[in-house]
């Protein structure tokens, strides 16, 4: 016995305190085992929990064992990720959990991590060590942040320069406190966290290009194409942090182009990435479908159509639950008619007379905007003057608007008309239709269900609700307003004049 202790001492020498204090290897242990001793603290319980993208969770609860000993504990091992402790009185720590999930952490409410003594656990040792390195400099780099804020452009262009300066001393400082745990502990959740962040660096990339007149181009392109590099996709615990969620909504909100096309390609590549990581899958799953249904940019629901189509399946999503499966299904069936790209479903229906049927496929125009409407609607009331007067300047070249009214009562629908002195076509299911389909539909065939039924054929949820359509009765914009119909009548014209050069 007294050899085997020797041994141990003497390989403890050789591989550093770090490893010396994993006595036992991480696969003889299962679940999770997590001692955290408050020196100064004796409430009754505190709270384990964890980070899942931009969200906290908690996990577990630990009883107070003897004054300030507390231990989570359970047979199932736990996520792996940035976890956190917190307590009854509103005190938050962070921890990072890896594979060795049994270790402990003695410390106080005063200064949690700095007077941290941690056990078992290189993860932590190596992450506490940062964070009081590196808080004294971050310290000093607020104070000049803060200073910097209140300094006059013009007046105090030398303080500027000067501070500016020391900020990136103080920065250079912070990289090299994270060069030297990447460098050195290469495989520590840790250091793939804080290579996760890192951006690219550009200078790299003038050094490539040099001082061009394209220089600035090329840098974004750089940038954008060199943005995941430092990322492990397959790292299934940097899920469980606020990296990849930030990373994704940057992504995808500053460098990837907003066209429907180009979307769905990146969010492929994305798929592509994490395939060997169940949790980045499952968060990019969620993360791109809800950005995709209620983005504002144009075409983003083609990339929730996709998502929706081709991940929310039970094998591929088996952590949803089948009637969220379910909803999301019916939803995105209801979207695809209605997509970009798609021909828009053809409408029959009379206008104010109630006699003469308008019929959205034969209407003879460049663009026809077709508007959904609600008199009754106060945002549709600022809406269709507008539209109004864009028809009144459009309408020269080619433009026709189609406005459906979504509300049974016509009279209504008939006193706005004639009020806001209205002259694009207008068309609505009169009460009559509603009641008596079969007469509209099969013995004057006038009309068919899906004009009827125009709330369930366009998906109305809300008004107003406003579509661009080309010569061909194609989708080539929607959820738009009256703003900005001209802009991007101008910009599909460009497009058009660029396709058209020999």
């Amino acid at each position: 016995m007294k050899q085997f202790l020797l041994l141990g001492f003497t390989l403890s020498l050789i591989f550093g305190s770090l490893h010396a204090q994993q006595a036992i290897p991480t696969a003889q242990k299962t679940g999770y085992n997590i001692k955290i001793t408050l020196k100064d603290y004796s409430a009754d319980e505190i709270y384990l929990g964890y980070t899942f993208a931009d969200k906290k969770y908690l996990k577990d609860t630990a009883k107070v064992q003897k004054k300030g000993v507390y231990v989570f504990e359970g047979k199932e091992p736990l996520s792996g990720g940035v976890f956190f402790i917190y307590t009854p009185n509103k005190l938050y720590f962070e921890i990072l959990v890896d594979e060795n999930q049994h270790f402990s952490i003695e410390s106080d409410t005063a200064n949690f991590v700095k007077n941290a003594k941690v056990k078992d656990s290189e993860l932590n040792t190596v992450f506490f060590d940062f964070v009081n390195r590196a808080a004294p400099i971050q310290g000093q780099i607020k104070k000049l942040d803060d200073r910097f804020r209140t300094f006059d452009k013009e007046k105090d262009a030398d303080s500027i320069k000067i501070v500016r300066e020391k900020i990136a001393g103080w920065d250079k400082e912070v990289k090299n406190l994270q060069d030297n745990i990447i460098n050195n502990h290469p495989n520590l959740f840790f250091a793939k966290l804080l290579s996760g962040m890192r951006e690219p660096d550009l200078s790299v990339a003038r050094k490539l290009q040099g001082d061009t007149k394209d220089s600035i181009a090329y840098q974004a392109r750089y940038f954008k194409n060199h943005y995941w590099d430092n990322f492990d996709w397959n790292d299934n615990k940097l899920a469980y942090s606020e990296i990849f969620h930030n990373k994704l909504k940057f992504y995808f909100t500053k460098l990837v182009i907003p066209q429907h096309d180009t979307l769905i390609q990146e969010a492929k590549m994305i798929f592509k990435n994490t395939e060997k990581s169940k949790d980045l899958t499952k968060y990019a799953t969620v993360y791109l479908y809800v950005f995709g249904d209620t983005s504002r940019i144009m075409g983003a629901e083609n990339l929730a159509v996709y998502i929706g189509k081709n991940y929310y399946t039970k094998e591929k999503a088996d952590w949803a639950d089948s009637a969220s499966i379910r909803k999301i299904k019916e939803h995105v069936n209801s979207l695809e008619p209605l997509l970009i790209g798609k021909t828009a479903p053809n409408l029959r229906l009379p206008d104010t007379t109630g006699k003469n049927f308008i019929n959205l496929a034969e209407i003879k125009a460049k663009y026809t905007v077709l508007i959904f409407w609600d008199p009754n609607c106060g945002h549709c009331q600022k809406e269709i003057p507008k539209l109004q007067g864009f028809y009144e300047e459009w309408k020269k070249q080619g433009i026709e608007i189609f406005g459906v009214c979504t509300q049974r009562d016509i009279e209504e629908w008939k006193k706005f008309i004639h009020d806001k002195k209205l002259t694009f076509l207008n068309g609505a299911v009169f009460p009559d239709m509603a009641k008596n389909p079969e007469k509209y539909i099969y013995e004057m065939g006038l009309t068919d269900i899906q004009s009827l039924n125009l709330h369930k054929t366009y998906y109305i949820s809300s008004t107003p609700q406003i579509y661009l359509l080309d010569a061909n009765k194609t989708i080539v914009g929607r959820r738009l307003n009256a703003d900005a119909i001209p802009k991007l009548l101008e910009s599909l014209e460009k497009q058009a004049e660029l396709k058209n050069k020999p």
